[in-house]
């Protein structure tokens, strides 16, 4: 396979500096892997420009493979098996707003499933070394609405890339600014271990099924 890859992360919030998923999408940025192109992209957690910045980085770079990254307060790597037609209507994003709906998509199903086999992405991390496991849905904040647009777009068939959403554990150096030493933590090089070797699984000849 010969193409491009787009790793996708969000720009920090809840106060963070930082958002291990806009590092790893930065680290990442330029690489090759597996014969693909890594396009790495920072994306607003702002709900007007999440859709905009995603959708131009589509139509310009055509990719074969998407891995879509976002933080959680977890402490594995969690690969996401379902998207929810469903956002929090009321947790503002970084611009102090809000959705317009709760459905993310009104005329569309109330969920979507990844296409890849979850279980065997999260169990391939795990013989690496890398802590790793299947969450069973994306949220209700900007990474589920990420999430369901563009699987609605797999699914609709106006985007053909094999696709999957992850959620990354905070940064050793965020939870030390944080205060609140009782998060968990994963190193950087290790994360961008775990989506670089996503990637790859993604563009094998199984697609990561």
């Amino acid at each position: 396979m010969s193409g491009t890859a787009l790793v996708t992360g969000f720009e920090p919030f809840d106060g963070h500096n930082t958002n291990p998923s806009a590092e790893v999408a930065k680290a990442m940025d330029g690489m090759r892997i597996g014969g693909l192109e890594v396009v790495g992209l920072v994306v607003p957690l702002e709900y007007s420009a999440i859709l905009p910045t995603v959708s131009g980085a589509l139509s310009e770079h055509a990719p074969e493979v998407v891995v879509l990254c976002g933080q959680a307060y977890r402490p594995v790597v969690t690969v996401e098996r379902v998207a929810l037609n469903a956002v929090d209507p009321y947790r503002k994003d970084n611009a102090g707003q809000v959705p317009e709906s709760d459905a993310i998509v009104p005329d569309a199903p109330a969920a979507y499933f990844c296409s890849a086999d979850v279980w065997a992405l999260a169990d391939a991390l795990c013989k690496e070394g890398i802590p790793a496991r299947v969450s069973h849905h994306a949220g209700t904040y900007g990474c589920n609405w990420l999430y369901f647009h563009v699987l609605h777009m797999v699914h609709t068939g106006a985007l053909g890339a094999r696709t999957v959403f992850v959620h990354l554990p905070p940064l050793p150096d965020q939870v030390a600014a944080s205060g609140r030493h009782e998060l968990p933590s994963m190193a950087l090089d290790l994360q961008v271990r775990a989506v670089t070797m996503l990637v790859r699984l993604l563009c094998g000849p199984s697609g990561g099924r």
